[in-house]
């Protein structure tokens, strides 16, 4: 009687330990929330090889794009850091400037609102409600998901249109194989999509949409590593140009190097 006792007892505790362990290896440890950093440290280089795309996606004229991070400015009481974009194009050379800022909810381009108003009929203007910044990256970036970049609507009373209506989405995560700093490395990057529809009526109200579609692959620590599509939107992030470039194109932007 006393083996059997002891026999049941070792059974019992050798259960209680098998179904302690499958207990605790069930549970999972709660997950780290991840964390996002685009560079804007001042004195940072990032180095780009532009390519034309042809309609048929082959590249065609080529060029290099700096980008200088340095200096702040202040705008609506919001500091946002200089960037001074420098492309070359078939040797000509034009430098433009960007202001960003960003915080734990993303990336954000001031956009010159004056001088967008500029473009805009006077009878117009009071009817305007225009965005004074692009959201460039919205996080977090860990699901698919969309955001609004950026509007310009006109309130006719009757009906509100978009005379600009700028949208991301982020898509998923994908391996990408670059060259930076004459190495060959393969990264994992944040691929996102970025929408533009221009809505532009004519002096009889009829409404003409254009849309524009562009992707950008987002490095953690690194920034946009990669832009491509269309030119109209790629020049809303250099600073407003992409200059020698048709903004009726296609160019693919690949980042080559880097300095911090």
């Amino acid at each position: 009687m006393k083996f059997l006792r002891s026999k049941f007892l070792y059974i019992a505790l050798l259960s209680a330990v098998i179904a302690s362990g499958c207990k605790e290896e069930t549970v999972a440890p709660p997950l780290a929330a991840e964390t996002y950093d685009y560079p804007l440290q001042s004195g940072s280089k990032f180095y780009y090889r532009i390519d034309t795309l042809s309609a048929d996606g082959s590249a065609g004229q080529t060029g290099t794009r700096i980008i200088t991070t340095g200096g702040s400015s202040v705008f609506y009481n919001t500091p946002y850091v200089n960037r001074r974009d420098s492309v070359n194009l078939d040797g000509l050379l034009t430098v433009s400037d960007l202001y960003l800022r960003k915080t734990g909810a993303g990336v954000y381009i001031y956009v010159d609102t004056s001088a967008l108003a500029s473009f805009i009929p006077d009878s117009l203007r009071p009817l305007i409600d225009i965005d004074n910044e692009i959201t460039f990256i919205s996080y977090p970036l860990d699901r698919p998901r969309f955001w609004p970049a950026y509007k310009v609507l006109v309130d006719l009373v009757v009906q509100t249109i978009s005379f600009v209506d700028f949208n991301g989405s982020y898509l998923f995560a994908e391996p990408l194989a670059l060259n930076l700093n004459g190495r060959d490395t393969t990264i994992t990057a944040k691929k996102i999509q970025y929408d533009l529809t221009l809505s532009v009526p004519d002096t009889e109200g009829e409404i003409t949409k254009t849309s524009y579609r562009a992707f950008g692959w987002f490095a953690n620590g690194l920034g946009m590593v990669r832009m491509q599509g269309s030119n109209t939107i790629l020049s809303l992030f250099s600073g407003g140009t992409v200059t020698g470039l048709s903004t009726d194109g296609e160019s693919r932007e690949t980042m080559t190097g880097y300095r911090f």
